[in-house]
């Protein structure tokens, strides 16, 4: 058992090694530096989910960012019964969202007509709905700042109301999620108009909340507008994938944030060239590019390959068969 963390000190927080010996030595014995599974064993490989420390996403509109990240909570829950609070702006209403995480839940679709009011064949009976429906309540909790009576939706409010919840209700919360990061107020006149400073400050927050909570706060951003200056073999215009420092904030997010993973969908089916590699790409393939990784022992740089059917709104290691 490890032993409690000495209480906070009023003095100087300066120590020698010595004065955390047992500490040290039972940490150098069962302290296990990597965090849980994603629920994609490829993706383990370069990536694991760890409490305390939070995960910033980015990723070109239409690349299925929020997407994946909706499956990765699933998988949470799914594997080590974690509890999400999530606000989640572009995914339309609670039912929406609801409704998407059954889908994913259950890998089977659940709306009984499609988006042109054709019956959809293979919906979830009743009866599946209702059990995967009350697994889905047990361990989502969706954010709506549209029913509060607020000015500003800024950070600080939304930590704070996650806190005010998981205190009157006694729920542990795993991980919260800010889709997208854009949404959020931004006051400046405090910074002299300048965004840099602000972000600076509202990403050490992010890593304060995770730190002192115990949990992965998530972050989901936009990159830089995308240029298309290449062509895939069959004639498709195209971006390359984006760097960290075309994320929104650049530097800043570079500079602040622990892991850093892009998602990017290429054409497909194609075959894009960059310099002398070439990729033959499938159906909904999706890249899952790491592009920074912390604290040590997490993951690591590289990038690991999903495909996601859009039936069904999930993602899977294995390849489409058709669209």
């Amino acid at each position: 058992m490890i032993p409690p963390h000495p209480p906070k000190t009023t003095t100087a927080p300066i120590f020698r090694p010595e004065e955390r010996s047992l500490e040290t030595d039972v940490s150098r014995r069962q302290t296990v530096r990597g965090g849980v599974s994603t629920g994609f064993t490829n993706l383990d490989e370069y990536m694991t989910i760890k409490k305390g420390f939070p995960l910033f996403v980015a990723g070109a509109p239409h690349h299925g960012k929020t997407q994946f990240i909706k499956q990765l909570l699933v998988n949470l829950s799914r594997l080590h019964g974690w509890k999400h609070c999530v606000y989640l702006g572009e995914d339309g209403s609670i039912e929406d969202i609801a409704i998407e995480l059954v889908e994913i839940y259950t890998g089977q679709p659940v709306r009984h007509h499609d988006d042109k009011g054709g019956e959809v064949e293979g919906y979830l009976s009743d009866a599946a709905f209702t059990a995967a429906f009350l697994w889905v309540n047990e361990h989502f909790y969706i954010v709506s700042p549209d029913d509060a009576d607020v000015a500003n939706f800024d950070v600080e409010t939304f930590y704070r109301w996650v806190d005010e919840y998981s205190v009157r209700e006694g729920v542990k919360f795993d991980t919260t999620v800010i889709d997208p990061w854009n949404d959020l107020s931004m006051d400046l006149s405090s910074k002299g108009g300048r965004e840099d400073l602000f972000l600076s400050d509202a990403l050490k927050k992010v890593r304060v909340s995770s730190r002192n909570n115990d949990r992965t706060d998530i972050i989901i951003t936009h990159i830089a507008a995308p240029y298309a200056k290449h062509r895939t073999e069959g004639g498709q215009r195209y971006a390359a994938p984006a760097e960290p420092y075309e994320w929104r904030g650049g530097q800043e997010v570079h500079r602040r944030a622990y892991t850093m993973l892009l998602v990017y969908r290429p054409p497909a089916p194609d075959t894009l060239r960059f310099g002398k590699v070439t990729f033959d790409t499938n159906v909904g393939e999706t890249w899952l590019m790491v592009q920074k990784s912390k604290p040590r022992g997490v993951g690591k740089l590289g990038r690991a390959v999903l495909y996601y059917d859009k039936r069904t709104n999930t993602y899977s290691q294995n390849v489409l068969t058709d669209a």
